[in-house]
């Protein structure tokens, strides 16, 4: 299917809403008088904001908005969507066609494949933005990914990758080592020794409150459509499969080994993950509500409180959501059975472009001059170095402050309550400069979070230096329109089944005939196609 045709199926679903939207926009003429405006003649700036976080502060508790609507000259009325509720509201709102100006976390290139004349071009608008100017040709990764084949850049990456010290691989498999040193216990290497460990963290009161609330391993829920960042499924790097779950590929189950692309969960290594994540459930070694436990319940317990550690083992990027990070170290991937610690693999190190954090335009409020001018300046502003900053860590003058040329410092402020966190980390557009300094003096935070990432990823590192593109999917790889509709099709099919029987097979374990039902279920839903598409595209731009 060309281009043209995706546009044509579209238009046909959605033409009456196009046709009022733009009679009421005034989009044919251009005239901005027909433009929503505030009582001051200002005109109104939409943007929907996906929050990555239940911590995360409320837009309207936040300083660097008001930021943006000085630079734009403009109104700009902010719409929040819980990560929880994405899926629900980002469906409801692409089927309506009710496409904000401005959206932050919410579409991708899958939804502007599938809905091109929804969205707006940036490369249409390089000469409105020194900033998108800049950052385009300064992150060649970005241009690449955000790219489609005919050269069309409907959705665009944040990159926090510089002043942040986070690559796409800083993944760790995490562990409290003061409990390890205090039972007398090694690193594991291998998942029996971990099971041995998470028993010992069980019953032997680790924490030392003479209770017995230690929780020896938390992993995050399945989410509700993709695999998510911080799953226990990074284990299947254990037998050597690199589980890129912080892409499109890996977050539906697609990896490359040895040149070739298959999907995890077609295999028996993911049966064995999954059979050992419901083993170490069963034992009371993982919490038993752990498959439908809300994420911030889960975060609370990996917090802490009072200066005493709950969680033992977990899979996460760092540890400064904790109170007692300091406890805690990365290890190496342990070996599956029957495996060698020479065969595991990891994500690799690459630029922090993030998945999550896509922005695109509305091709609607783009047709009228004066209303693109003003989001052109909210897009220039946000790519600011100074803005960048803020809308990553936290808002000036409050929790951080420029004190010279590319340098900035985080204040006391910013650390003062872990429940409220005051920077987006990338869901908002940013882009963080390779000169950019962040300096962190507050004490008892000197190992904040940029700093810890490189902690824990340091632990990595020999194992990525390993790694070719022979074993993993390069980030900026970009399907043609016609195949980012079939592959989004499919994955929400496959993913709508996949992921209610994966929770249930934490609780409950899976059996020889669930297992074969479930294999050729996928491969009706058209997951083979997905994966000729993947490996097609995969050898083309490798």
């Amino acid at each position: 299917m060309t281009r043209g045709r995706v546009r044509r199926k579209m238009m046909t679903a959605t033409a009456a809403t196009l046709a009022i939207g733009l009679a009421l926009a005034g989009c044919g003429g251009g005239d901005s008088a027909t433009v929503e405006r505030d009582e001051n003649g200002k005109i109104i700036i939409n943007i929907t904001q996906v929050k990555g976080s239940s911590v995360q502060l409320p837009m309207d508790q936040m300083e660097w908005p008001a930021q943006l609507e000085a630079a734009c000259d403009c109104t700009i009325k902010w719409s929040e969507i819980d990560l929880s509720a994405f899926s629900q509201q980002h469906s409801a709102l692409l089927a309506g066609g009710n496409i904000p100006d401005i959206a932050m976390g919410l579409f991708n290139a899958e939804d502007a494949a599938k809905y091109p004349d929804y969205f707006e071009d940036f490369n249409a608008h390089l000469d409105e933005s020194p900033n998108l100017k800049e950052y385009l040709n300064d992150r060649e990764e970005v241009r690449k990914m955000s790219t489609t084949q005919d050269g069309k850049l409907y959705s665009l990456n944040s990159d926090i990758t510089y002043a942040y010290s986070a690559r796409s691989g800083n993944n760790a498999i995490v562990i409290n080592k003061e409990w390890l040193d205090k039972l007398g216990l090694e690193v594991p290497t291998t998942w029996d020794e971990i099971t041995e460990v998470l028993k010992a963290f069980k019953t032997q009161d680790p924490n030392g409150n003479g209770k017995a609330d230690e929780v020896p391993l938390g992993i995050v829920k399945p989410d509700n459509s993709r695999f998510q960042l911080w799953t226990p499924y990074l284990l299947l790097a254990s037998y050597g499969i690199t589980p890129q779950v912080n892409q499109e590929t890996g977050g539906y189950g697609y990896y490359v080994k040895d040149g070739k692309v298959n999907n995890f969960m077609l295999t028996d290594e993911f049966r064995s993950v999954t059979e050992q994540i419901h083993e170490w459930m069963a034992d009371g070694l993982i919490p038993a509500d752990a498959a439908t436990m809300d994420s911030s319940t889960y975060k609370s317990i990996q917090k802490n409180k009072d200066g005493v550690a709950y969680m033992g083992m977990f899979f996460d990027r760092n540890t400064t959501n904790m109170k007692t990070w300091e406890q805690y170290i990365s290890i190496p991937v342990p070996a599956a059975p029957g495996h060698s610690i020479d065969e595991t693999t990891w994500l690799p190190d690459e630029a922090w472009t993030k998945g999550d954090g896509f922005t695109t335009l509305s091709a609607e409020a783009m047709q009228d001059k004066d209303k693109a001018t003003a989001i052109m300046k909210i897009i220039d502003t946000l790519l600011s170095e100074d803005m960048s900053v803020q809308t990553t860590f936290g808002a000036s003058p409050t929790y951080s402050k420029k004190t010279g040329e590319d340098t900035y410092e985080m204040l006391p402020a910013m650390f003062a309550d872990a429940t409220k966190a005051p920077g987006m980390k990338g869901r908002t557009l940013a882009y963080l400069r390779k000169d950019t300094k962040i300096i962190n003096n507050v004490e008892g935070q000197e190992d904040w979070e940029y700093a810890s990432n490189s902690r824990l990823a340091e632990t990595y590192k020999p194992v990525q230096e390993k790694l070719t593109t022979e074993n993993y999917f390069p980030q900026w790889l970009n399907p043609t329109d016609e195949d980012r509709v079939t592959l989004a099709d499919n994955n929400s099919v496959i993913m709508n089944y996949a992921l209610p029987k994966i929770s249930n097979w934490w609780s409950n374990g899976v059996t020889d005939a669930e297992w074969d039902e479930f294999v050729n279920s996928l491969k009706s839903y058209g997951i083979e196609k997905n994966i000729e598409i993947w490996q097609k595209t995969y050898d083309a731009q490798k």
